[in-house]
């Protein structure tokens, strides 16, 4: 696992606000590098959704993989 692997992830993560039940992604939501939020649709149903830490976002590390992975 490295370091690049992780600032992919949080990209991803910040992307899809999706996450992979895997040792890279349950150690980034642990640390509270992402975060998971639960909502309840009008039907009654729950929902969950995953984003990064807001403060991630103005990492020029993240925005350049970020970038890099998603142009535009």
């Amino acid at each position: 696992m490295t370091l690049y692997n992780k600032w992919e992830a949080l990209a991803n993560v910040h992307h899809s606000q999706e996450i992979t039940y895997d040792q890279l992604y349950r150690g980034l939501l642990f640390n509270r590098c992402i975060l998971q939020y639960h909502y309840l649709e009008s039907n009654g149903e729950s929902r969950v959704w995953y984003d990064i830490h807001h403060l991630i976002k103005g990492i020029t590390t993240f925005q350049d993989n970020y970038n890099q992975l998603y142009p535009g």
